[in-house]
């Protein structure tokens, strides 16, 4: 789907560009906090986000290994994923 200048944009493509901007508001905070453990809750307050908002965006990010998620009862706990992928995006 393509979008030509000067027309709205679609659903699709807005939920699109939010996701994506969470994604990156995410990847920013863990870059500067690279030793934080949290739950959705907890990155949602410090993102002054809705935890519905962050959670897809939690979800994918541990899904391709940005990040590391854990359960822990019924939280899941989140944090950064040290490994070389990860600093490959930092450094370039």
């Amino acid at each position: 789907m393509t979008h030509k200048k000067g027309e709205p944009l679609s659903e699709q493509q807005t939920n699109q560009v939010q996701e994506s901007m969470v994604r990156i508001d995410l990847l920013a905070f863990f870059q500067a906090n690279p030793h934080t453990v949290d739950t959705v809750d907890g990155l949602a307050r410090r993102l002054h986000r809705l935890p519905d908002e962050i959670r897809p965006a939690l979800d994918f990010l541990s899904r391709i290994g940005v990040l590391q998620k854990a359960n822990y009862g019924r939280l899941d706990l989140f944090w950064l994923n040290k490994g070389e992928m990860i600093n490959s995006f930092f450094n370039e």
